[in-house]
């Protein structure tokens, strides 16, 4: 089941968050913040919330902020379900990727995204565009 993020998601999203990202992850003020501000999906396996994604819109510009996908549900599609929802529905997409996270790129690449850029202040990363 794919459907929008609400506050509810919060707690389960932030518990994803740690997991997937523990040197660099958003709390549930930060993430509840981002939702208000935002848009956000889950990606749900019965009634298990299995993964997420976060963006936030600038004018025409939709910033993709997280995708993440628990590690037990990875690599059956879920990933892909998420950026193809949100490809959909933002003509122009940007996200930042670690050089490293080789799964992520090649999710990204078989998508359509490009390698435009990379940022090198605070964090190594792959600047990608649609």
């Amino acid at each position: 089941i794919l459907r929008s993020a609400t506050l509810e998601d919060v707690v389960a999203i932030c518990d994803l968050e740690y997991l997937l990202f523990p040197n660099n992850n958003f709390n549930e003020v930060t993430l509840a913040h981002e939702l208000q501000v935002g848009d956000g999906l889950v990606i749900c396996d019965g009634s298990q919330l299995v993964g997420y994604a976060m963006t936030v819109r600038d004018g025409e510009l939709t910033d993709l902020l997280r995708l993440g996908v628990a590690p037990d549900y990875q690599r059956r599609g879920y990933g892909k379900q998420l950026l193809m929802k949100i490809l959909m529905d933002n003509k122009n997409l940007m996200l930042c990727v670690n050089p490293d996270n080789k799964v992520a790129l090649k999710l990204y690449l078989s998508c359509g995204l490009k390698i435009t850029g990379r940022l090198l202040v605070g964090a190594d990363a792959w600047v990608m565009t649609t």
